[in-house]
């Protein structure tokens, strides 16, 4: 929905967003309706797979509030979509922020009072309903107000919709086809122990990609839908090169913190596998790297409804990952699987993303990889080379090392003056508009 908001908001058409509007509610009530009949059902059938009556009771209760919080997290879809194309990541941080703090106090507080995995599941659905509503609430107050009339529902919209979240699931799920096999694969092939330090070598990486999408990914999808609406090509061209030269900062930043702190982390937070898991986290750097890299050029083919190449190519690949695992696997245990990852990921990342993206941004494949990749990244190479001396004062120790990573935040921070252009930090402030709008009091950000 983001994306299809964002498009008609840039075109300007309101016609079309109402049209959006009733056709997305439509959509989500039936999803809403199903999950929770599907729930419902899984609750019925409790008695044939546990014999003890008390577990019963307990499941069918966990599974009818979970059911509850599903529900209520997938009526606030709409909502979502609708400040997600208008850019209002503020108002969605804030009621992620209530949620996560409200949650994790009343966790404990439940714990404390010996409730179980009920009380765990009773808040959760609690908060998250709260979490749901308040970004109703915001969607409906926002100017303009999101207004739902059902009777403006088209089939034709609903089908476009289909079709377009079709392509974009296949896509996602065809890349966390490597990541959800390879533990199996490599329990197969070489053994249960060998997956722990796989787990602890790869959570980084991976975690570096889930925040770095959290900063750039979803607005990302917005921003470009909206120069697609408003068919600005120009504009779109010039949004994607800024943003792909960021993303290049990001994953080169990242990956340096990782090499610099990975291993004496590993070795004060699991000193019996952080060889192990360290040996897996040095091949897993570089493809990660290679895909906040590239992020741009993957949503501006879902951005402009062309990312059908993307699902398919995330299928073959991962298929390959999985043969190139298996067999990498068997000869050098849980790093292997970090290899064929890397080989994998790095070709699919490292060339072919960034010449579909070249293609539809109508800019020369040399200008990705030189300007908006190689560049980029070896300017921030040369900003943080004199961090690179705080590497013999690392060592397992928690303070030590937040200290020495604080200070190459900061130091990045300050030198980023001479890492950003003036065109970079103005999409910057694009990108992250709540930055503007704290300082504003709200103010709505221009198309």
């Amino acid at each position: 929905m983001p994306r299809f908001f964002s498009k008609s908001i840039g075109a300007r058409d309101e016609a079309q967003t109402r049209e959006l509007a009733g056709t997305g509610g439509v959509v989500f009530a039936c999803i809403t309706l199903a999950s929770l009949l599907a729930s419902l059902f899984v609750a019925w059938l409790a008695p044939g797979w546990f014999a003890d009556a008390d577990v019963v009771r307990v499941i069918r209760l966990v599974v009818i509030v979970m059911a509850a919080f599903f529900a209520s997290q997938t009526a606030a879809q709409l909502s979502l979509g609708y400040l997600k194309g208008h850019l209002r990541y503020d108002l969605i941080a804030i009621a992620s922020i209530v949620r996560i703090t409200v949650t994790s106090v009343l966790i404990v507080l439940v714990l404390r009072r010996g409730h179980g995995l009920l009380g765990i599941a009773c808040v959760h659905a609690a908060v998250g309903a709260v979490e749901s509503l308040m970004n109703i609430v915001f969607s409906l107050r926002h100017d303009p107000p999101l207004v739902v009339r059902l009777r403006e529902a088209t089939k034709s919209k609903a089908l476009e919709i289909f079709k377009y979240a079709g392509a974009a699931y296949l896509m996602m799920a065809g890349q966390s086809l490597r990541n959800s096999l390879d533990p199996i694969v490599i329990a197969a092939r070489a053994g249960e122990s060998a997956v722990t330090g796989y787990a602890l070598g790869n959570r980084f990486p991976v975690l570096f990609v889930d925040l770095a999408h959290i900063m750039a990914g979803g607005q990302l999808l917005s921003l470009f839908s909206r120069y697609v609406g408003d068919n600005d090509h120009a504009g779109l061209r010039r949004a994607y090169m800024a943003s792909a030269r960021m993303c290049a900062i990001i994953a080169a930043f990242g990956s340096f913190m990782m090499w610099m702190f990975g291993s004496p982390f590993l070795q004060r937070w699991v000193p019996a596998q952080a060889a192990a898991a360290w040996a897996v986290l040095v091949p897993a750097m570089l493809p990660k790297a290679l895909f906040i890299a590239q992020t741009p050029s993957m949503v501006l083919l879902l951005a402009l409804a062309r990312h059908k190449k993307l699902a398919v190519i995330d299928w073959v690949a991962g298929a390959i990952n999985v043969g190139m695992t298996w067999w990498l696997a068997g000869t050098m245990g849980a790093p292997g699987a970090a290899v064929a990852t890397c080989i994998e990921q790095s070709i699919v990342c490292g060339l072919i993303w960034p010449v579909l993206g070249a293609r539809a941004a109508g800019i020369s494949i040399a200008e990705v990889w030189g300007r908006l990749l190689a560049w980029p990244v070896l300017r921030v190479a040369l900003v943080l080379a004199p961090c690179a001396l705080l590497i013999r004062f690392a060592r397992p120790d928690y303070f030590v090392l937040a200290a020495l990573g604080t200070a190459c935040f900061v130091w990045f921070v300050v030198a980023s003056f001479f890492v950003l252009n003036a065109d970079e930090r103005r999409w910057l402030e694009r990108l992250l508009p709540f930055m503007r709008r704290f300082g504003k009091g709200g103010e709505s950000s221009s198309n």
